[in-house]
């Protein structure tokens, strides 16, 4: 399938595993330079070396998207490796606490601040760039 992404480049927040590795990789076939990021660099450091295996362009940015400011970067340095952004796909997540009725607000807190902080900050930093270059696509997983 040609989604017309070759020379395209995205930012998948959560990509060193799991669904948004897979999600790279199927950006990465369709010939769209990525940039990824992931907590354990060695484990982002991997994944980054597949998706080059694949003929694109990666930059890897290592960091945790739960600090405020950590979004904000791993955006920006996909903007500078790139030059352009044209999709940032937010798919960092997970659960917190036990079962609906077990878990406290304490987990309900950090399961948000988990699955809707980092796109809202990676939207935020995404935006102006892509309002600058005419448009571009964000996805939240």
């Amino acid at each position: 399938m040609d989604l017309e992404l070759t020379g395209k480049a995205a930012a998948i927040t959560g990509s060193s595993r799991g669904i948004g590795k897979h999600i790279a990789i199927a950006l990465a076939r369709e010939g769209c330079d990525l940039a990824i990021s992931g907590r354990d660099a060695s484990v982002l450091g991997v994944a980054a070396q597949e998706l080059r295996d694949l003929g694109v362009k990666v930059a890897d940015v290592a960091g945790d998207l739960l600090e405020p400011a950590a979004a904000e970067r791993f955006v920006t340095a996909a903007h500078q490796a790139f030059g352009r952004l044209d999709v940032l796909v937010n798919c960092v997540g997970g659960g917190r606490g036990g079962t609906f009725n077990d878990s406290t607000d304490e987990d309900w807190q950090g399961a948000l601040n988990l699955n809707v902080m980092p796109a809202i900050r990676a939207s935020r930093a995404a935006i102006p760039f892509m309002r600058d270059q005419g448009g571009g696509s964000i996805i939240i997983i």
